[in-house]
């Protein structure tokens, strides 16, 4: 028994260094990573909150249970350093280190539109648009320097498209440039809705 649970100490030891070597913060929230609406749900049942707990109920878990799906996806993505895996599931940017706000962006754009069904070729509702924003205030929680920085260019009418080219995706890049401008200046987006749009954004900002 305790030469189990030294090996799973040590596996879980293993992983977590392979998160030091790419530069991937092991205090990342699940919440805002790629993986899917049910294992989020899990893992706010189980009260997992970050990379570095997921890892923990990952192994632990598998000791006794089969796991797939995400779980033994991304535990695996981890493991063995594959980073076109790892970009599917965080913000990785493939061939370097540490997570970025234009990919974990594009995420949202996919979760966006597999988990709400999301049309962005028809005019946004504003149900839909206080989803969108609800979701890039969760994103900028996080990213919350790179959120100036991308203020800066929205204020400056810089070049969003330039900013997003990394994601290597036209339509996307399309779709999260929306995304961006909905939550900066809700008023490009939503024609006539700037009070209300402007005021809840603002709020929004501030929490």
């Amino acid at each position: 028994m305790v030469d189990q649970v030294e090996a799973s100490s040590q596996r879980d030891d293993n992983v977590l260094k392979n998160l030091e070597r790419l530069e991937i913060p092991e205090d990342f929230p699940i919440i805002i990573s790629r993986v899917s609406s049910a294992t989020k749900q899990l893992c706010a049942d189980e009260e997992i909150k970050t990379l570095s707990e997921f890892i923990g109920f990952s192994q632990n878990m598998a000791q006794n249970v089969i796991v797939g799906g995400d779980f033994r996806n991304l535990l695996n993505c981890i493991a063995h350093i594959d980073e076109e895996g790892l970009a599917t599931f965080l913000p990785f940017r493939i061939g370097k280190k540490g997570i970025y706000l234009p990919e974990a962006i594009g995420h949202l754009v996919d979760t966006l539109e597999i988990e709400d069904n999301m049309n962005f070729e028809e005019e946004l509702t504003e149900e839909n648009a206080e989803l969108i924003t609800a979701n890039m205030n969760a994103l900028f929680h996080w990213f919350t320097e790179e959120k100036g920085e991308l203020n800066n260019i929205m204020v400056e009418n810089g070049d969003l498209s330039r900013y997003l080219l990394v994601l290597n995706d036209p339509a996307k890049e399309k779709k999260a440039a929306t995304l961006i401008t909905l939550y900066f200046q809700p008023e490009k987006v939503l024609p006539g809705r700037k009070g209300l749009w402007g005021s809840i954004s603002s709020l929004w900002k501030k929490n």
